[in-house]
């Protein structure tokens, strides 16, 4: 049996198979944690309009400088789709990490006011009718939350306006999740 050396879903995972591109059968490989953390922040979260994603990613990256073993990391995993390219999606989170050892996902999903649940045109309606339409918008984000659960088995973690203005302190919570099963 061979033995890989390395911990799936990890930084060195990376570093020893490369990445995968689809429609492309050689894989996209790095030399050092470095190079695949400036691929990360240039190509993977860079197209990211949300300046969230992107200080968490800025975050990740220093988490993973500061580590005595940088490969051992697991991936943040940034845009989880499980329709692949799809321009609509339906399950999407803006990261997910993946336990190497417990192979558990737990996915990180920013979600601002501004873009999960303000209500546009609400001069000409009433306020049950605007109390009708936030419980809807409301409804719809819950249900996605547990069909991701249910479907694919990925707890999430939901962080509003509150949380997100102390980014920090969401990354700490963010970052009990890369230190992997044993800590």
């Amino acid at each position: 049996i061979r033995h890989f050396p390395n911990l799936y879903w990890t930084i060195g995972h990376v570093l020893s198979s490369g990445l995968v591109v689809q429609g492309d059968a050689k894989p996209l490989n790095f030399k050092t944690v470095e190079d695949y953390l400036d691929f990360f922040m240039k190509v993977l979260v860079r197209p990211s309009g949300s300046k969230y994603e992107r200080e968490i990613a800025q975050r990740y990256c220093d988490y993973v400088g500061a580590q005595a073993k940088p490969e051992d990391v697991p991936l943040l995993i940034p845009e989880l789709r499980y329709n692949g390219k799809d321009k609509k999606h339906k399950y999407r989170l803006d990261f997910c990490i993946i336990d190497p050892v417990t192979l558990k996902k737990v996915g990180i999903e920013l979600s601002p006011w501004s873009t999960h649940g303000l209500l546009k045109g609400t001069a000409g309606k009433t306020q049950k009718q605007i109390n009708e339409e936030a419980l809807a918008n409301f409804e719809k984000e819950a249900s996605k939350m547990r069909e991701y659960f249910q479907k694919h088995r990925i707890t999430t973690l939901i962080y509003t306006d509150t949380q997100l203005s102390d980014i920090d302190s969401v990354f700490d919570q963010i970052s009990v999740h890369l230190q992997g099963n044993n800590k």
